[in-house]
């Protein structure tokens, strides 16, 4: 498992550890089975029922780990074409810490299509997701989006 940083100076609600509303997500990269992975300890503040993780919060996690997935699959950026979670049972804030994985399922010259899963911390896969992502090419994902390239997301 390589531990990722975050290369970006930004105020995203996903990942910017400098937004003092955001998730501040971090993510690993575990080679062995192609699969991004966050740990993240839900908070009270992102609930919709009491004691429940709010499904559009869900979402923004699902969506958040497939552009870091576009970032070290396919070392380049992308935005979001299209974007589903099937929730299939609670999260319960009080279980802990929640996982994310992120694989890719396929990909072309301009989109890709990720899986997501995200398990609460007792092990409960409790939501799926797909994230199709238009793809750009590097020299634009650089110029536009100010992709550092790949290495920039791994400490040396």
């Amino acid at each position: 498992m390589k531990k990722m940083i975050n290369p970006f100076v930004s105020n995203c609600i996903g990942c910017s550890s400098g937004n003092r509303h955001g998730l501040h997500l971090e993510f690993q990269y575990d080679e062995e089975r192609k699969a991004l992975i966050s740990k993240w300890q839900p908070r009270h503040q992102f609930e919709g029922y009491t004691n429940v993780l709010h499904g559009g919060i869900q979402t923004l996690m699902i969506d958040e780990i497939a552009a870091w997935s576009v970032y070290i699959f396919l070392e380049t950026a992308g935005v979001t074409k299209k974007l589903s979670s099937s929730f299939l049972s609670p999260v319960y804030i009080s279980n802990g810490m929640i996982t994310l994985e992120s694989c890719l399922k396929s990909s072309d010259k301009r989109n890709a299509i990720f899986s997501v899963k995200l398990y609460d911390g007792k092990g409960n896969l409790c939501t799926t997701g797909e994230a199709e992502y238009f793809i750009y090419p590097q020299t634009i994902a650089k110029k536009k989006f100010h992709y550092p390239g790949v290495d920039a997301f791994f400490e040396n």
